[in-house]
């Protein structure tokens, strides 16, 4: 891998372990009583569990921050009647 590359991903490796751990937690999304708990709800997901849930973006991003997870590896979804999914990656 070009040095310049390197630099800007970071250990290739490292970023394979974040992307799978990643797709496990958003894999609970298909999970229906994941959907019939938290209907018309914000959550948010990190290491293979529902860490939060609120009402409203606001809220569900204080509650990310209280609990000291990581914005950057937090999936944070809104939980419809599955018309629309919503995905967000914010970072700080």
């Amino acid at each position: 891998m070009d040095a310049k590359v390197r630099e800007i991903v970071g250990d290739l490796e490292q970023v394979k372990r974040e992307l799978q751990a990643f797709s496990e937690t958003a894999e609970l999304l298909s999970q229906p009583e994941i959907f019939e708990q938290y209907k018309g709800e914000w959550v948010a997901l990190y290491d293979s569990r529902v860490c939060a849930h609120a009402a409203t973006l606001d809220d569900i991003l204080r509650l990310v921050d209280e609990q000291g997870l990581p914005r950057r590896n937090t999936l944070v979804d809104f939980i419809d009647d599955g018309t629309v999914n919503l995905i967000l990656h914010v970072e700080r």
